[in-house]
């Protein structure tokens, strides 16, 4: 077993050993818990739906975008042998707020996507952060009962030296077994637990895990930290808050795009016209350029 040791230790590896029910568990690799969280920050399911959603409120907002440019139309139209073709070009002027409300709307839904995904980002750190915590704690769990059935054992030694010499009786001996068979019974359901964490790992990466996982080996946050003031800051930034705030401007734009809908629309608008539809119409071509009014306020305004 020394020899083994020494190969590993000569090798880069590092080897913990835990000691159960009078066999060894070896690990004979670690993995940074910074490493592990990373991975999940990637490939994790939430963080991809995020991603998809950030996409999506990008694309709307473009969409939104274009309703200050220009708009083509084609239209053709046919009846009985006769086709009329126009293209069509609508450059709004003034909209009475609708074409900002939309695109504040689209704008404020992707802030809302973009601060989606970094909560999504916190819930998953802290799931992690929960877990790691359950497998530490679970982890010196066993460390301290391996140690203290060995401690025990050795006493046993002593017992049976001192159950020889007559200083002892068997009853103490058995008063000894009883409590590293009731230590042993506590290792087993705290090895379960130690292996339900880490499958909880496995759930949250992706992917097996075969090593032992290992703390960053720094403090979260510093000894002179100002709590106050990290609450603070959290009230302002968090990003639940912020989405909050985004799906406040995104009611408010709602809003001004109902209002807009009491106002009319001004467009400039150019035509080329082609062909007739009836013999009242004009068979030749035309070219106009004019201003249209366009009003909807709805059903039952």
């Amino acid at each position: 077993m020394n020899l083994i040791k020494l190969l590993l230790i000569l090798s880069g590896l590092f080897v913990n050993v835990f000691v159960a029910n009078a066999e060894e568990i070896k690990y004979t690799c670690d993995t940074k818990f910074n490493e592990l969280l990373s991975e999940g920050l990637h490939a994790h399911p939430s963080i991809t739906v995020s991603k998809k959603l950030i996409l999506a409120s990008d694309l709307q907002l473009r969409s939104a975008k274009w309703g200050y440019y220009p708009t083509p139309t084609i239209v053709v139209s046919t009846s009985l042998g006769k086709t009329r073709t126009i293209l069509r070009l609508d450059q709004p002027l003034w909209a009475g707020g609708k074409i900002d409300a939309t695109y504040d709307k689209a704008k404020a839904q992707k802030e809302e996507a973009i601060y989606s995904y970094a909560e999504s980002q916190y819930k998953l750190i802290e799931d992690y952060v929960n877990v790691l915590q359950q497998y530490l704690q679970a982890q010196e769990k066993i460390n301290i009962m391996n140690n203290s059935v060995l401690q025990l054992k050795s006493i046993m030694k002593t017992i049976d030296r001192m159950i020889e010499a007559g200083e002892l009786n068997l009853a103490d001996k058995n008063l000894l077994n009883t409590k590293i068979a009731d230590i042993k019974s506590n290792l087993t359901t705290v090895k379960a637990e130690f292996d339900v964490a880490k499958i909880q790992f496995e759930i949250l990466t992706g992917k097996k895990i075969d090593c032992n996982i290992v703390p960053a080996g720094r403090a979260i946050l510093n000894d002179d930290i100002n709590i106050e003031e990290f609450v603070e800051s959290s009230l302002e930034f968090h990003p639940a808050l912020r989405i909050l705030n985004a799906k406040i401007e995104s009611a408010k734009s709602d809003v001004r795009s109902e209002q807009s809908k009491l106002w009319p629309t001004l467009k400039l608008r150019a035509e080329h016209r082609d062909g007739a539809l009836y013999d009242s119409d004009s068979d030749k071509e035309e070219n106009l350029v004019y201003l249209v009014f366009e009003m909807s306020t709805g059903a039952g305004a």
